[in-house]
């Protein structure tokens, strides 16, 4: 969250996208609907297999205050900040029509993430 919390801070914009560099699969369709729901949230997240995505999100400036005293805290978990700042989460019944959200958030961690991924294609 510390990096998170740096790059709200030399923003120039009132939001950025985050995305996790071992998402293989980025959907700039899943990107847009994001961006669309933004205006009245500090946050927009999406909800994938019962998990909040906290690395492919929106974040605003208004998050910096919540995420400052978090650190202060000594808690840099993300998924701990949601609670703290007005978020929207985007249900997966709210991505299903959208080209790419069935693949948008799979993720590459280990050389067995890369074999699964070779064996669905």
């Amino acid at each position: 969250m510390g990096g998170l919390y740096t790059g709200l801070y030399v923003a120039e914009t009132p939001y950025i996208f985050v995305s996790a560099c071992d998402i293989p699969y980025p959907s700039g369709m899943v990107m847009d609907h994001l961006l669309s729901l933004r205006h009245g949230f500090d946050a927009v997240v999406a909800e994938s297999d019962n998990a909040l995505q906290p690395l492919f999100a929106i974040y605003g400036k208004g998050c910096q205050e919540a995420m400052r005293l978090q650190l202060e805290d000594g808690n840099p978990c993300i998924l701990d900040l949601f609670p703290r700042i007005t978020t929207r989460t985007v249900t997966p019944a709210e991505l299903a029509s959208i080209a790419g959200a069935d693949r948008c958030f799979c993720n590459l961690n280990t050389p067995e993430d890369m074999q699964q991924l070779q064996i669905k294609q």
